[in-house]
């Protein structure tokens, strides 16, 4: 969240590391805030302080980077 106090960003940060030290040997990353979330069950998309993906991130349909997936017919 932007404009945190020291102690939240003091927090955010600690989350951080312990994540990615217990997360070491598996294939996930663990972002800061500046990676936007899409809640699919909700619709709403978000940018949590902290978050964790395990999976190939899927990227949404504005996103400049993102590969067409091939249409099944």
């Amino acid at each position: 969240m932007a404009g945190e106090t020291h102690e939240q960003a003091r927090i955010c940060a600690n989350v951080i590391t312990l994540l990615s030290v217990a997360l070491a040997d598996r294939k996930c990353s663990v972002f800061t805030t500046d990676l936007r979330i899409l809640v699919r069950a909700t619709g709403l998309a978000t940018y949590p302080d902290v978050s964790v993906i395990c999976e190939p991130p899927e990227k949404g349909p504005a996103d400049p980077k993102r590969t067409p997936r091939s249409i099944r017919r």
